[in-house]
C-alpha cells in the first residue's frame, strides 16, 4: 500500500496516495507506521471519491498518539456499512498522510480487507 519514508524536516507536508482493492471487498482496518515526539503529529485520512460528483466520502481518519520518538503503530477503525464495501464502479480510493512536526517520520501503512471472491 503506502511504504516509504518521509523523512524529518517535512513540515506540514501531506502526499496521497491511490489504492486499489478487488471489487466488493469488505475494508476491515487501517494501521500506520510513525515516529513522532508530538501526538498527532501524523495523520492518515482515508477516503472514498465518487467519481461522477467528485464528493469525498470519509472512511477512516486516525491521528498517532505515541510520543516515544520511536517507530510505533497506529490503529484506526473503519465504520461498518457500506462504506466499508468497495464499489470500484462509482468510487475511487486514496490515502492522505500528513505529517504536522518537523520530527515525525512516516514509514509505512496497511489497509485489510476481506474478499470472498479471488477469481474476479
Amino acid at each position: 500500500m503506502a511504504a516509504g519514508e518521509l523523512a524529518p524536516g517535512t513540515n506540514g507536508g501531506c502526499f496521497v496516495r491511490n489504492v486499489e482493492f478487488p471489487d466488493g471487498a469488505q475494508i476491515k482496518h487501517l494501521t500506520f507506521w510513525s515516529s513522532e515526539q508530538t501526538s498527532g503529529s501524523a495523520q492518515i485520512n482515508f477516503y472514498r471519491l465518487n467519481v461522477s460528483t467528485n464528493h469525498l466520502d470519509e472512511i477512516s481518519i486516525v491521528l498517532s498518539q505515541d510520543t516515544s520518538g520511536n517507530r510505533a503503530a497506529t490503529n484506526g477503525p473503519i465504520a461498518a456499512g457500506p462504506i466499508a464495501v468497495v464499489n470500484n464502479q462509482h468510487f475511487a480510493y486514496e490515502v492522505r498522510v500528513c505529517l504536522n512536526d518537523s520530527h515525525t517520520v512516516f514509514y509505512s501503512a496497511r489497509i485489510t480487507y476481506t474478499y470472498s471472491n479471488a477469481g474476479d
